[in-house]
């Protein structure tokens, strides 16, 4: 009797920006089915660089990205693009592909970016 090890799957029918919700089971030689695994969840997300969009709106700014891209991290920084522990991640932003943020206009500079995680 061997143990399988090292076992990989490939779904290539997946699309970006969409959850995908995955649980495996294994057969015995004689047929007889474990129990399900833990459930994992993967939010696969295009690699491709691209312009961010913005405009303003309602003393904000209204950020907008390809769909394909949900799971991109919008960061803001208001401190110098210098710092990098100064990048922070606009909360929700990982979870869609548009973001209005509120103008602070005590802040003198911001600097916003769009990142893959």
């Amino acid at each position: 009797m061997s143990l399988a090890t090292n076992v990989t799957y490939t779904d290539s029918s997946i699309q970006n920006g969409t959850a995908y919700y995955y649980v495996v089971t294994a057969l015995n030689i004689l047929g007889d089915e474990s129990a399900y695994s833990t459930e994992v969840v993967a939010h696969p997300a295009s690699t491709s660089i691209l312009p961010i969009n913005f405009t303003l709106l309602n003393n904000g700014l209204q950020f907008n990205w390809p769909s394909d891209h949900i799971g991109w991290r919008l960061m803001v920084n208001t401190n110098s693009l210098s710092n990098p522990a100064a990048w922070v991640v606009v909360p929700g932003s990982v979870s869609t592909n548009q973001m209005w943020i509120p103008i602070d206009q005590t802040q003198i500079n911001v600097f916003f970016r769009l990142i893959y995680p």
